[in-house]
C-alpha cells in the first residue's frame, strides 16, 4: 500500500465523502493552536499535548449516511481536569501510527480540541529518499515545538486535522493538511452552523464547492440540514433533510423525518427526492388524508395506524409538498400500504385533484386480487387469484369475503385460477368469469405449468387466451393500471 494511501485511510472519517481543497477562509474562525492563515504553523508549547487521546475524534457521516450522535454537539468534550498533569509525557509507539490531540485555552477556564497530528515510525518508510525527505521536513516543521522537536529524531510527520471555532465557542469547520502535498493546502471535511440555541442547523461537506456556505449550500455538495421545534418534552427535531450532490450538479434528497402542522394534526413522514425528478416518495406518513377510506386505512393487530407510502408518477413534484401535504392531491400519486405489518402489499393510483382509486391491487410475489371501483368510489367488480382472501386482521374490507362463491359445481375437479365476480348496488357479488386447467387433476398445478382455459362458470370457453379474458375484465396480471411508471407492471423494480 502506497504510503499516503494508508494515511487518508488512517485519517478520513467515517465516510465515503472524500476529502476537499479550501480555498475559503472565514473571518470568524479561532484556532489558537492552529494559524487560520498558514496551517503549518505548529501548535505552540502553551498547548495540552497528549498521545492517543481522541475523545472528540467521532468522523462525520457515516457509511449509511446518518451521522453519529456527538456531531451533533456545538461544543466538543472539554478536556478532564485529571489529564492536564499527563500533557507532554507520553511517548509515542516505535511499531504503530501515533495520533497526537493538541487541545487549546478555550477562554473560559476548560481546554477544548483544536488540532489533531498523525506521525510514524521511521521504519514505516522502506524508501530512504523519501524517509530523508520526510524527516528534514518534520524535523523543520517541529522546530518551535519543543515536545515535536523531541520526537522528530524517530518519527515522521504526516499531516494535521484542524478544528476552528467561532466567537462563541462552537465548532464551525474542520480541516485536513497533507504534509506531503503541501502545495495543496488544506482541505475541508466539514462546515457546521447552528441557531441561536446552540442546535446545529447544517453539517457540510463541501466537496465540490471547496467552501463553506451561508445558509445556502451548493447544490453539489453533501449536507445535513436540521430544523427543531418545541413541545411538551422541550426541543425536538422535526426536519433531517440529507442531501447529496455531485459535480454535475444532480443531486438525490433523504428526508429521515419531516412534520408539517400542528398538534393534534401534525403531519409526519419520511421522503426521498432527486433533481430533475423533485419529490419522489413519501413513506412512513399520516400524510394524504384526504385518500383514507374504510378498505385502505388499515391498523395493525394493536389497533395501530402505520401509515401509507406515496409514489409520485409523473415529474417533476415540488419539495414544498413537504411543507404542505395537502398539495400532494394535486399529483398522480401511487398509495402503497402494507397490510397489519405482513408482507401483502395494497396498491392503489389516485389521479390528481381526485380521491377515487379505480383500481385496488393486493400483492405478494404476484396479484392476489384486483377491486375494481366506479368514478363514485363504489365497488363494480373483484377479481381474484386462487380465491385470495382478505387477511384477518386487516383492513376493513370493501366487500363482505363471505359473500364470494368459491366453488364452481359445473367445474368440480377442475383446478380453479380466476374468479371475477360482478357486484351490485347492494354489494352482492355474482360469479361471472372463471379460469381453469383443463385436465382433472389430484395435484394441484401452478398456473404457468398448466392448460388454462377462460370461460364461464358453467364451463363454457368464451375467451381465446389470457390476453384477450384480461382486457375484456380489465385485469393486469403485474397491476399495470396502478404502475403508470413502469412499463413492466409489479413486476420492474420501482423502490
Amino acid at each position: 500500500m502506497k504510503i499516503i494511501d494508508f494515511f487518508v485511510n488512517i485519517f478520513r472519517p467515517a465516510s465515503r465523502l472524500g476529502f476537499l481543497v479550501v480555498i475559503f477562509i472565514s473571518n470568524n474562525a479561532f484556532a489558537a493552536c492552529s494559524d487560520v492563515l498558514n496551517w503549518l504553523t505548529p501548535p505552540d508549547r502553551d498547548s495540552k499535548i497528549f498521545v492517543d487521546y481522541m475523545p472528540h475524534y467521532k468522523g462525520n457521516f457515516d457509511e449509511i449516511g446518518v451521522i453519529q450522535t456527538a456531531d451533533y454537539l456545538a461544543f466538543p468534550p472539554p478536556l478532564p481536569k485529571a489529564m492536564l498533569p499527563l500533557s507532554g509525557t507520553e511517548k509515542l509507539s516505535e511499531t504503530r501510527v501515533s495520533k497526537i490531540s493538541f487541545y487549546e485555552n478555550d477562554g473560559k477556564g476548560s481546554w477544548r480540541i483544536c488540532r489533531l497530528e498523525i506521525w510514524w515510525p521511521l521504519q514505516f518508510v522502506d524508501n530512504v529518499e523519501d524517509r530523508d525527505a520526510m524527516q528534514e521536513f518534520s524535523r523543520e516543521y517541529s522546530k518551535a515545538n519543543p515536545f515535536l522537536s523531541s520526537i522528530a529524531k524517530t518519527h515522521l510527520a504526516f499531516g494535521a486535522r484542524n478544528y476552528f471555532y467561532d466567537k462563541k465557542g462552537r465548532l464551525i469547520r474542520i480541516e485536513f493538511g497533507d504534509f506531503t502535498k503541501l502545495k495543496q493546502g488544506t482541505k475541508i471535511l466539514t462546515c457546521r452552523e447552528y441557531d441561536d440555541q446552540d442546535r446545529l442547523i447544517l453539517l457540510l461537506n463541501p466537496e465540490n464547492s471547496k467552501k463553506c456556505a451561508n445558509g445556502s449550500p451548493d447544490l453539489r455538495d453533501e449536507w445535513l440540514r436540521l430544523r427543531y421545534a418545541e413541545d411538551e418534552k422541550g426541543s425536538v427535531r422535526e426536519w433531517e433533510e440529507l442531501h447529496s450532490g455531485d459535480h454535475s450538479a444532480a443531486w438525490s434528497k433523504r428526508f429521515e423525518r419531516f412534520t408539517a402542522g400542528k398538534m393534534p394534526e401534525v403531519i409526519h413522514g419520511s421522503a426521498l427526492a432527486k433533481s430533475k425528478k423533485g419529490l419522489t416518495i413519501i413513506f412512513h406518513s399520516n400524510a394524504g388524508k384526504l385518500d383514507d377510506n374504510a378498505a385502505n386505512t388499515v391498523v395493525d393487530s394493536f389497533g395501530r395506524w402505520l401509515g401509507a407510502t406515496y409514489y409520485f408518477t409523473k415529474p417533476s413534484v415540488p419539495l414544498s409538498v413537504l411543507n404542505a401535504p395537502d398539495t400532494l392531491y394535486r399529483y398522480e400519486r401511487r398509495r402503497e400500504t402494507r397490510l397489519d405489518s405482513g408482507q401483502v402489499m395494497m396498491y392503489e393510483l389516485f389521479p390528481p385533484s381526485t380521491h377515487v382509486s379505480r383500481h385496488r391491487y393486493y400483492y405478494f410475489r404476484e396479484v392476489l386480487r384486483n377491486e375494481q371501483f366506479d368514478a363514485f368510489g363504489k365497488l363494480t367488480r373483484v377479481i381474484t387469484v386462487n380465491d385470495w382472501r382478505q387477511p384477518r386482521p386487516g383492513p376493513h374490507p370493501a366487500l363482505d369475503d363471505t359473500l364470494l362463491q368459491a366453488i364452481v359445481p359445473r367445474l368440480m375437479g377442475h383446478q380453479i385460477y380466476h374468479r371475477v365476480y360482478k357486484v351490485d348496488a347492494n354489494r352482492i357479488p355474482k360469479l361471472i368469469g372463471v379460469s381453469w386447467n383443463r385436465k382433472v387433476t389430484a395435484n394441484r398445478t401452478p398456473m404457468d405449468l398448466a392448460e388454462v382455459v377462460y370461460g364461464t362458470p358453467d364451463g363454457k370457453v368464451r375467451w381465446k387466451s389470457q390476453e384477450e379474458f384480461q382486457k375484456h375484465f380489465d385485469f393486469s396480471p403485474v397491476a399495470a393500471q396502478v404502475f403508470p411508471d413502469e412499463s413492466g407492471g409489479r413486476e420492474s423494480e420501482h423502490f
